[in-house]
């Protein structure tokens, strides 16, 4: 408390009254405006009553703080995951705080368009998109461009959202999303009618560079997708640049300095909620609900030996698919292998979930030889690094001698070369299919996930060791 105010406090003392916040008198020239910002959380609820309570604490000594989410809520946590109302939980946990605006991530929309739309709608959040278009027969409603954000004193925040493709095209047949700088530059003249310019994006760091580069108007960027952490932000053409990393590990906190309407200092830094110790207890109940009401705890099978890569979890999951799908031959790709692994010892369903935590059901096609050469051609294409891994048969790169991939070698469990006039029954999840393939419409939909699948497999095969596993040579 100022001299002013406690002199003034003291004499109404007199009347047995005295006026909290702030008076006219003792008012200075500048004062802060405060985005609190979280991205990529991924579905880790068990910080959120720490970033309530923070919240709450923050508001009761300014009045202008605004709270941000840069996107990917969901995918990461199966108690998120795998509710019955699929993510509704992370909605549920963050109206709590409450969140005043967000931008999608590319993971919104992998339990598609109508869960999206649900989010949304039970949010106290408003969403905001300039670079995404529905269909008209989309069930996800056309989002705003832009959303105007008022302070105390009329001082307004203009925030663009942006955000990133990337996600699996079958879950989001009505989306487009264009290119996030082009479209933003559209939106340059939002600076000259607003005190603060804000991008709210999820394109990454290296784009949200890239726009910042093209367009100065902006006074900060609240990014995320790349999960980059900026302790302290990053200042590129005279805009801040901010990112949290991922998993609400930590939040970020921009400090915006208003002086007769503009922005005359800006500064972030993030909080790391470990070392916080104050939560809000409704919300820590909620939390606790959520956790302790969930079967993915159980042990569902035994790992012999440790699954110390992606490519193991990826052959376990391959091979529960040609088994239990009866198929010859089956593909996972490394994104839809979420963990680096798992400990030797029991294997909980949570774990199972954890590594793949989409809800992409198998597509199984007819394929021969040459098709499924081509498939992996095709993936390759995009960074000359195999990511389809397999079960039913093996493959090796043949590579010229700058190291470009020319030729793919097939061969059965056996080591014979896969008949080249044999049809196959191969499966795959959409996200492959959609991205590799004429898309699920050119093949049959199976009733299950990969997950589904490997629960019925490891019930047959409890213990399992992929330890001197390969099929990918190159």
């Amino acid at each position: 408390m100022n001299f002013k105010r406690t002199v003034f406090c003291l004499l109404a003392g007199f009347y047995g009254v005295c006026m909290t916040g702030s008076i006219a008198f003792s008012q200075p020239d500048v004062h802060e405006v405060i985005l609190i910002s979280t991205n990529d959380v991924h579905g880790r609820i068990n910080n959120f009553s720490k970033m309530a309570a923070y919240v709450t604490a923050l508001k009761k000594d300014h009045p202008d703080v605004f709270v941000f989410n840069a996107g990917d809520l969901i995918n990461g946590n199966p108690v998120v995951d795998e509710a019955a109302d699929k993510g509704y939980p992370m909605v549920d946990l963050m109206n709590n705080i409450p969140y005043d605006i967000s931008c999608p991530g590319n993971h919104e929309f992998e339990n598609g368009e109508e869960n999206l739309q649900r989010r949304i709608s039970q949010s106290t959040s408003v969403y905001v998109c300039a670079n995404m278009t529905m269909t008209e027969t989309s069930p996800l409603r056309p989002l705003k461009p832009y959303y105007i954000l008022h302070t105390h004193d009329g001082t307004s925040l203009a925030v663009l959202g942006l955000t990133t493709g990337g996600s699996n095209p079958c879950m989001a047949k009505n989306v487009t999303v264009s290119d996030p700088v082009k479209k933003a530059l559209e939106y340059s003249w939002l600076r000259k009618d607003n005190a603060v310019f804000i991008g709210l994006t999820h394109i990454g760091y290296k784009k949200d560079s890239l726009l910042a580069m093209q367009m100065k108007e902006l006074d900060v960027i609240v990014g995320g997708h790349s999960h980059t952490e900026l302790p302290h932000g990053l200042m590129v053409n005279g805009v801040l640049i901010t990112q949290t990393g991922d998993k609400l590990r930590y939040i970020g906190k921009t400090i915006l300095k208003i002086k007769d309407h503009q922005v005359v200092g800006k500064s972030f830094e993030m909080i790391d909620l470990a070392m916080l110790t104050d939560k809000d207890v409704a919300v820590q109940a909620k939390i606790d609900t959520y956790n302790n009401n969930s079967p993915f705890g159980d042990i569902v099978g035994e790992a012999s030996a440790a699954f110390v890569n992606k490519e193991e979890l990826g052959d376990l999951k391959t091979d529960a698919m040609t088994a239990v799908g009866r198929l010859d031959i089956a593909f996972d790709h490394v994104r839809n292998v979420a963990t680096a692994g798992l400990p030797k010892g029991p294997i909980h369903l949570g774990d199972l979930y954890m590594m793949d935590p989409f809800d992409y059901k198998v597509i199984r096609y007819e394929m021969k030889a040459a098709g499924i050469r081509a498939m992996i051609l095709r993936e390759l294409n995009k960074e000359n690094t195999p990511h389809l891994f397999v079960s039913g048969m093996s493959y090796t790169l043949e590579k010229d001698p700058a190291g470009v991939v020319k030729s793919v070698i097939l061969k059965d469990k056996g080591g014979r070369l896969l008949d080249e006039e044999r049809l196959y029954s191969v499966g795959m999840n959409s996200y492959i299919a959609c991205h590799f393939m004429p898309g699920v419409d050119g093949g049959t939909t199976l009733d299950n996930t990969p997950v589904e699948l490997l629960i019925k497999y490891l019930a047959l095969h409890k213990n399992v060791d992929y330890s001197n596993v390969q099929r990918i040579f190159n």
